[in-house]
């Protein structure tokens, strides 16, 4: 899906609905935009910013550890919520969407932060979700 000009031209997606209801919609992914044409995904329907992973990581003062996938949980979601209280306070409506990428198949991508493994620690797909959750609680 990457190499079209428009991603689902003429198909109404729930960005295309809220940014016609006024909405602020932004986008905020540790992965490449292009893969799997995403980018073009959210801009094709409604989304006013799109940020992925080289677009984050060039806003950042040091560039953030980053696994194969791309930004490690706890980088991104330090971002998110830093956008998130940024379009908290200008009190128009809004949609803040991400993508986490730490539990990303086949073993999982720890995020540097967490400090405690699951169980013994022998199986790191269990270790990236451990710490997701983690992550997730902290987030909320």
């Amino acid at each position: 899906m990457s190499g079209m000009d428009k991603f689902l031209p003429g198909v109404t997606c729930l960005g295309d609905l809220l940014d016609n209801k006024g909405y602020q919609l932004e986008y905020l992914g540790g992965a490449s935009l292009t893969f799997a044409g995403k980018g073009q995904f959210y801009r094709d329907h409604g989304f006013d910013r799109v940020s992925g992973r080289e677009e984050l990581s060039a806003q950042q003062t040091a560039p953030p550890d980053t696994s194969w996938w791309g930004l490690y949980d706890d980088d991104l979601l330090d971002i998110v919520y830093r956008r998130f209280e940024t379009l908290s306070q200008q009190g128009e409506p809004f949609g803040l969407f991400t993508l986490t990428l730490d539990t990303h198949h086949p073993k999982g991508h720890r995020s540097g932060s967490c400090d405690s493994r699951y169980a013994d620690g022998s199986n790191p797909m269990l270790d990236a979700v451990h710490c997701a959750d983690q992550l997730a609680a902290q987030f909320i």
